[in-house]
């Protein structure tokens, strides 16, 4: 079974998140969350998850995407340390996947960056809201070092704001990441525009959680209405 819940101030559903946030901002954003969560036996695996919840999921997104001027990019940070380095420079992000479970993605800039002491790559890849589910389940395998961001940014996959994107995401990086994520989330809550959102896979050990984060106005009558 798959509970849905809407909570218009993302502080009131992370513990610990608004502190966390004031000790880099002064202004707490305008965030909501849309939470899909079941436990984790009731599904044969994550990506029995994601189909099961998949019709909803899109709908919601589809209605609180602004339509023309939305742009999805899948974010990538390769993890995968057991490989040599050189093996790591030849293959980066893109070239790990299978050749054709990328064929509707615009792949962009694979970035070289420093973590935990060494040297992997970052990217993102432009898509399509039609090929949502196609995302969602590279997300499955990838639950803490990827995420899915729609913007109304659309040069978001370019050398110079791949760059940006990144090094605001990952300075500090490291006091902010957890089993769930090793991204700064906080750094991009802050500067994301508003109607840009979101989009993660997370799991706890017992529940299966997808998130649309969503910032807003400072209006609380322009959130959107689920």
């Amino acid at each position: 079974m798959i509970k849905s819940t809407t909570h218009e101030n993302i502080f009131d559903y992370f513990y610990g998140l608004e502190n966390d946030y004031r000790k880099s901002f002064d202004a707490l954003p305008n965030i909501s969350i849309r939470i899909f969560e079941g436990f984790i036996w009731d599904f044969e695996n994550a990506n029995d998850f994601v189909l099961k919840s998949a019709t909803e999921f899109e709908s919601v997104l589809k209605n609180m995407v602004f339509s023309e001027v939305c742009n999805m990019y899948l974010c990538m940070l390769y993890t995968d340390f057991s490989r040599s380095k050189n093996i790591r420079d030849y293959f980066k992000v893109w070239k790990n996947f299978k050749e054709d479970s990328l064929d509707d993605f615009n792949l962009g800039y694979e970035y070289k960056v420093p973590f935990k002491g060494e040297s992997t790559y970052c990217g993102m890849a432009k898509f399509k809201v039609f090929i949502l589910s196609k995302a969602l389940r590279i997300l499955c395998t990838n639950k803490s070092n990827s995420f899915i961001y729609v913007s109304s940014n659309d040069n978001l996959t370019s050398n110079e704001e791949t760059v940006k994107f990144y090094n605001l995401i990952l300075e500090d990086a490291e006091k902010y990441s957890t089993t769930f994520t090793i991204f700064n989330f906080i750094n991009l809550y802050n500067k994301m525009d508003c109607g840009d959102a979101i989009i993660r896979l997370v799991s706890d050990g017992e529940m299966l959680s997808m998130f649309i984060i969503q910032k807003h106005s400072e209006s609380l009558g322009e959130l959107v209405q689920w």
